[in-house]
Order: C-alpha cells, then structure tokens, then sequence
C-alpha cells in the first residue's frame, strides 16, 4: 500500500464507497504511516466543518436581499406575436391567391354566353352565366 494510493482513494473511502477488502487495507497503513494519518484527519475536520456551515440556516434577511437584487422580469412586447398571428391568418385565408392567382378570377369577368331558346309562341333570350340562369 502507497501513500499516494490512499490519496487518490480518500474521499471514496471516508464516503464508504470502497471494498471491504480495500478499506481494511487503508485502516491498517493509517495505522502506521503518521503523514497520512494526519492526512485523513484533516480532510474528516474538514468534512465535519462542511456539513456544520450547510446544516445552518441562512439569516432571514439574506434571503430578501438577494431577492431584491435579482434583475426584474422583463415583459416582452405583444406586437410582434400580433403581427406574427395577422401573418399566419392572411396565410391560411388567401391561399388561392398565393399559390394560383390565374384562376382566382371574379365570377363575373369572363363574356356571357347567349342563347336562344324556343319557347314556341316566339324567340326568346335568356342569357347564361356560369354561375347559372339569369
């Protein structure tokens, strides 16, 4: 067993996390090597101040003043979702005119057609348009 071997395996092994077989093997060059017997009672001091200073509540006042120096939300503007919906919206409703604007023509601008019909007392006209009779 090396010095530097428990050194590299010290917080794994104040933590429990070794094998039985390794850890017993730490215990006893613990005990006859000083260097890192004083080693490992230090870092344990200073694992016991650590857990001391976390388990302490903070001051109540320390918390409001944190909360006080945080940065205000900011909001943003609603405009640009606005124009954002109105975009979409003209997209969804004028697809026709977008993708095909030949064939999205007024009903009524192309010539009518005429014909004449035999009613049998006379000629008659009736005029056609291709949304029906008129």
């Amino acid at each position: 067993m090396l010095c530097r071997d428990l050194a590299a395996d010290l917080e794994r092994w104040l933590d429990g996390e070794l094998t039985a077989d390794r850890a017993d093997a730490y215990r006893r060059h613990v005990a006859t090597c000083a260097d890192c017997r004083a080693r490992v009672d230090r870092r344990r001091q200073e694992r016991q101040r650590w857990r001391a200073a976390l388990s302490e509540p903070a001051p109540a006042d320390l918390r409001q003043a944190v909360l006080a120096a945080r940065p205000a939300a900011r909001r943003l503007p609603r405009w640009p979702l606005l124009a954002a919906a109105a975009a979409l919206l003209a997209l969804l409703v004028t697809p026709r005119l977008l993708v095909e604007p030949s064939r999205a023509e007024a009903p009524f601008s192309r010539p009518c057609d005429l014909q004449h019909l035999d009613a049998g007392a006379g000629d008659q006209t009736t005029l056609v348009l291709p949304g029906g009779l008129l």
